[in-house]
C-alpha cells in the first residue's frame, strides 16, 4: 500500500487537469498508473497494459501498491498530456490500439526519456522525421495479447524474482503487502457483488455474473432429504398437539360429570337422613 508521503505526491499529480482523464481513453478519475510513461489510466486500460509485459509498461495502483523514490520521480517527469503530445509528434494518435501504440518506436523513445530523467542523465530523443514510425491502427477496443515475458505476474506485472531495471527495486515484504492489499480489494468487490439483486441487469444495479457470484442454494442450504424429514416431524408434532387437546377436553368433561354425580349423591344422602329423623319424631 502506498505510504502517506507517496500518496500525497500522487494525489497532487492526479489533481492536474490532464491527469484526471485516462491517458488512453475518456474514462475519468483514473486510479492506476504506468511508471514507464509517468501516466495515469483507468482500470480497464491498466489490464491491457499489464498484458504488454513489464518491459513495455510497468503498472501500479495509486493506492494499493508500494512506491519507491525513482518511480515517483518518473511520475513527476511524465503526465498524460505530455505523453500524448509526444506520441502525436511521432504520428501516433491517442485513439490508437494500445498494443501497437506502446510497441511503437515512439513509445520506446519516450520510455528512455522518462528513465534518463529519473536517473539524472541527459538524453536527446531523435527527430520524429528520422524515425520510421509504424502507424498504429485506430481502435479503442483492440485487445492486448497475453505476454509471455518471464517477469510478468499478478503483482502489477512483475514478480519478486524478475523486475525490470527501469521499474526500480522492491523488497519482498513490499510485494507481499501489495498482493495482500489487492486480495482484500477484490474480496470486498465480491462481497459487494453478492449483495446485488439477481433479477436486474448489472447496468441497473444487478449482480455481475462470473464476478463473485455463486449458484443460489436450496432453501436455507438444506438437502431435500433434510427437508422431507423435517416435514414429517412437523406433521407428527402437529397431530400430537391436536390429540393432546382432544384428550384434555374429554378429561375435563368426565371430571365435570363426576363432580355433578357426587353432588347429586350427597343431596340424596342428606334427604334420606332427614327423612329418617322425621319418621322417628312421628
Amino acid at each position: 500500500m502506498a505510504s502517506p508521503e507517496s500518496l500525497k505526491i500522487l494525489r497532487e499529480l492526479q489533481s492536474r487537469p490532464d491527469n484526471k482523464i485516462c491517458c488512453d481513453c475518456s474514462s475519468k478519475n483514473p486510479q492506476w498508473a504506468s511508471v514507464s510513461y509517468g501516466c495515469f489510466m483507468c482500470l480497464e486500460c491498466s489490464g491491457k497494459h499489464r498484458g504488454l509485459g513489464v518491459h513495455i509498461s510497468f503498472v501500479r495502483s495509486v493506492t494499493m501498491d508500494a512506491w519507491n523514490e525513482i518511480q515517483l520521480k518518473k511520475m513527476q517527469l511524465g503526465g498524460n498530456a505530455k505523453l500524448n503530445d509526444f506520441f502525436a509528434k511521432y504520428g501516433v494518435p491517442k485513439a490508437a490500439g494500445i498494443v501497437d501504440k506502446y510497441n511503437s518506436p515512439a513509445a520506446e523513445i519516450y520510455r528512455e526519456v522518462i528513465k534518463a530523467g529519473a536517473e539524472g542523465r541527459s538524453y536527446t530523443p531523435p527527430d520524429p522525421k528520422s524515425v520510421a514510425a509504424r502507424k498504429a491502427p485506430v481502435s479503442g477496443i483492440q485487445r492486448a495479447p497475453q505476454s509471455h515475458h518471464s517477469g510478468s505476474s499478478s503483482l502489477g506485472g512483475a514478480n519478486a524474482g524478475s523486475i525490470d531495471q527501469s521499474s526500480g527495486n522492491y523488497r519482498l515484504e513490499d510485494l507481499q503487502r501489495s498482493a495482500q492489499d489487492k486480495g482484500d480489494f477484490f474480496a470486498q468487490k465480491q462481497r459487494e457483488n453478492a449483495m446485488r439483486p439477481d433479477h436486474l441487469p448489472p447496468s441497473q444495479g444487478g449482480k455481475y455474473v462470473g464476478f463473485g457470484s455463486t449458484p443460489a442454494p436450496g432453501p436455507q442450504g438444506q438437502r431435500q432429504s433434510d427437508i422431507d424429514v423435517g416435514s414429517i416431524l412437523n406433521k407428527g408434532l402437529s397431530e400430537l398437539s391436536v390429540l393432546a387437546t382432544k384428550t384434555a377436553s374429554v378429561a375435563r368433561s368426565k371430571a365435570t360429570e363426576m363432580n355433578d354425580a357426587l353432588q347429586d349423591a350427597g343431596v340424596a344422602e342428606k334427604t334420606k337422613e332427614y327423612g329418617a329423623k322425621g319418621w322417628n319424631l312421628l
